[in-house]
């Protein structure tokens, strides 16, 4: 089970159990930002790591059910995971931290995830985010407009 600080749980839970290979949620996207996020700590103000802290957990406990179901598919892994991105950013607080933290946080946050092959996802959680946190919404617009200007 998930375990605060940890990312553990992507490889000795989900990928040991269901072998969705390098291209999997599990290995391709969850591990992945769950290490991003540990190397780039340092980054964050202090409501910023513990946001960091709480939502890396949050992400992790919210496949809990999916991983207990033997049945489950590496595609509803992934659907899952995706779908709980907007949720456990906010309640981990993103909307009170400061706004110095949301450009770390897309610091550590690929543009090409972000804004590319990922995009429907994402638009989505910044969406779902946006109901309860819209400064972040107006933040990531105006940050997709900046990255479209130095291509």
């Amino acid at each position: 089970m998930p375990v605060p600080g940890s990312c553990n749980f992507y490889t000795d839970c989900l990928e040991k159990k269901f072998h969705c290979g390098n291209n999997g949620y599990p290995l391709s996207d969850g591990l992945k930002y769950c290490e991003k996020f540990t190397e780039n700590m340092h980054l964050f103000s202090s409501s910023g790591k513990d946001w960091v802290t709480k939502t890396k957990l949050c992400l992790q406990e919210s496949l809990v059910q999916i991983y207990e179901n033997d049945s489950s598919t590496c595609s509803e892994i992934k659907q899952n995971a995706l779908d709980s991105h907007a949720d456990c950013y906010v309640t981990s607080g993103i909307c009170i931290i400061p706004p110095s933290d949301w450009v770390s946080l897309l610091k550590t946050i690929d543009f090409k995830d972000l804004f590319g092959s990922l995009f429907p996802y994402t638009f989505k959680q910044a969406l779902e985010t946006a109901v309860d946190c819209e400064e972040f919404y107006i933040f990531l617009e105006e940050s997709h407009k900046r990255q479209h200007h130095e291509l």
